[in-house]
């Protein structure tokens, strides 16, 4: 199945003021959505990604979470160090402002990271599943796989046999007799072509009902076609002649 996710790239963590920052610097903008703007990214980079694998755009993700949970970390740092340290009120404003949005950001963050080892740990499991189930195919399906090969074979073989008879009838023998040549043997030559026309697209027809009716059963589809042509074989045997060779 496919995986959803929201990918962006790594970004620096805001750093703390400096000491001797102005005291009449105004608060820091913060950004109106960092889940807004985590979306667009996302869509961006999955727009470069291509035919990049889902585990590998993953992983990729994860170390971009990880290293931005270790710049904001150091930078909650920093700024818990100023707050204990500066007087200035304008500062400590300031200073308290970023790191709310530093915690604020650490937590989705850890959110995220959390829920891409888990999207991972699916996708590694997912094509091992496959595997499995493709390893654990039983015996009955192989049987019905290969079944179903070796009856098409058979039932092109029966209608390619019945096309050049009814071809053989059209364009030679039918020709012949209408122009009434009197030293051919028809019946020595073409012996009963019809007939075998007639049975032959019965057995295809048995056939190809009994490939319907067996789909479902390796054991039940082997019974239908030995029946058919048991069957065929007894009826082929009351022609009083041969089949047709053309080859």
């Amino acid at each position: 199945r496919s995986l959803s996710f929201s990918v962006k790239p790594s970004r620096p963590a805001p750093r703390p003021p400096s000491s001797n920052q102005r005291k009449n610097t105004g608060p820091l903008q913060l950004q109106p959505s960092i889940q807004e703007q985590r979306a667009e990214e996302g869509r961006e980079d999955l727009a470069q990604s291509g035919s990049a694998s889902p585990c590998s755009i993953l992983l990729t993700r994860i170390g971009e979470v990880e290293r931005d949970l270790e710049a904001y970390g150091k930078t909650r740092a920093e700024l818990s160090v100023m707050l204990e340290e500066q007087q200035d009120e304008l500062v400590r404003a300031e200073a308290l402002e970023n790191l709310d949005f530093c915690d604020s950001n650490i937590e989705s963050l850890s959110m995220e990271l959390q829920e891409l080892r888990e999207m991972t740990l699916l996708s590694s499991q997912t094509p091992s599943l496959e595997t499995s189930s493709s390893a654990t195919e039983s015996p009955e399906q192989r049987m019905l796989e290969k079944r179903s090969k070796v009856i098409e074979e058979l039932l092109q073989t029966e209608r390619d046999y019945i096309r050049d008879l009814e071809m053989c009838v059209e364009k030679i023998m039918v020709p012949l007799q209408q122009a009434q040549m009197q030293n051919i043997d028809f019946e020595g030559l073409f012996g009963n072509i019809h007939m075998v026309i007639s049975f032959s697209k019965q057995l295809l027809s048995t056939l190809e009902a009994s490939d319907a009716i067996g789909m479902n059963s390796a054991a039940t589809s082997s019974q239908l076609g030995g029946m058919s042509f048991r069957s065929g074989g007894a009826e082929q045997h009351s022609l009083n002649g041969r089949r047709v060779s053309l080859g």
